[in-house]
Formats: structure tokens, C-alpha cells, sequence
């Protein structure tokens, strides 16, 4: 996809009345200094056990594999304010972790099913009425735009796979909210824009 694809969309979606100084200021924090806050020091491994220590009976790896990423993910989002930290991105560095991360704003919603030929599939009401992943959402919106190093170095090893799963928001099954859409695009568009 070229970026003059993305900066047209992006244009496209400025209706949305984002603040520019959202995406301008810079974050005191930093991976380097200590934490503020217990929300701030989240370790993967500390919170939960390995992905073979959770398989069910029956249940394959992956799958173990994909319940423990979404678990430790709902926990980071269902925080007040959560804070990217190296252990975290190298969490979100693992396959399919990112993926996984990024679900929470694109909000899939496999009851949905409509034509590709459908020309009015993208003009029906979002559901915004489930709170809880409205804010999941927002969370994660706000975790992936607030700059410091961590998130750089995850925008930088992975802005390809967290772009094309974001955009899966403009499939005809998924919930998004377009104004954390769009703030998570901008933020990536200035900060990565190779």
C-alpha cells in the first residue's frame, strides 16, 4: 500500500475533529526511568503462567498459546492507564500477539454477515453500545499513541502488520470506532513514515 493511499484516506477521515496536539506533544515516560505507578510495571510472565501450564485437557498449544495472549491482553486494557514497557513489547513482538492486540479496536463481529456485493454494507451504525470494548478499544488506542521509546520500537518492528490488521476495520463485520482508527493511523503516519 503506498503512503499516498494512506495520507488520502487519512485526509479523508479529518471530519472526525481530532486534536493535532493529541499527536504533537512528547511523553515524559520512558523505558529507562523508574516506574510511577504499579499499572506501569506489567511483566507477561509475572501475571500468568506459561501456555503449557494453561492448556486444557484436550486443547492444542496454539490454541493454549492464543487464550493466554488474549488473557494477558484484557488485563493490560481493563487497567486505568497502561503503559508500554520493554517487557511488554517483547510480548507483543511474539507471532501474532500484535494481531491479537489490534482485535480489540478493529472489534470484529463474527454474528454480522453481509454480500460482498452489498454496495450498503459500510453505511450501517457501529455498535458502540458494548462499554467495556469501547474502552478496550480507546485503552488500546491510547497505549499505541502515547510516544516514548517502547512504543517507537514497536511501531518500528511491526507498523506492517499492526497497519494491515488495522485497516481489517473497514471490513463490513467490524464494530470499530473510526476516531480511534483514526488517531492510531495519524500517530503512526508521523511517527513511521517510511
Amino acid at each position: 500500500m503506498s503512503m499516498d493511499v494512506v495520507h488520502t484516506l487519512l485526509r479523508s477521515l479529518e471530519g472526525l475533529d481530532l486534536l493535532e496536539e493529541d499527536f504533537d506533544s512528547d511523553a515524559s515516560s520512558s523505558s529507562d526511568e523508574p516506574f510511577s505507578s504499579p499499572e506501569e510495571m506489567w511483566n507477561p510472565n509475572d501475571l500468568i503462567p506459561p501456555c503449557e501450564d494453561m492448556a486444557l485437557e484436550g486443547e492444542d498449544l496454539a490454541s493454549a498459546r492464543h487464550r493466554r495472549n488474549r488473557l494477558l491482553l484484557e488485563m493490560v486494557l481493563d487497567l486505568e492507564k497502561p503503559v508500554l514497557n520493554n517487557p511488554m513489547v517483547d510480548f507483543l513482538l511474539e507471532d501474532g500477539v500484535c494481531e491479537e492486540l489490534l482485535s480489540f479496536v478493529v472489534r470484529l463481529n463474527p454474528s454480522l454477515t453481509f454480500s460482498m456485493l452489498d454496495p450498503t454494507r459500510f453505511l450501517r451504525a457501529r455498535d458502540l453500545t458494548d462499554l467495556e470494548a469501547v474502552k478496550r478499544s480507546f485503552r488500546c488506542m491510547e497505549l499505541l499513541t502515547t510516544p516514548s521509546k517502547p512504543v517507537t520500537r514497536l511501531v518500528n518492528d511491526r507498523c506492517d502488520v499492526l497497519l494491515c490488521e488495522l485497516f481489517r476495520s473497514f471490513s463490513p463485520d467490524s464494530d470499530c470506532n473510526f476516531h480511534h482508527f483514526k488517531r492510531i493511523l495519524a500517530f503512526f503516519l508521523r511517527r513511521h513514515t517510511q
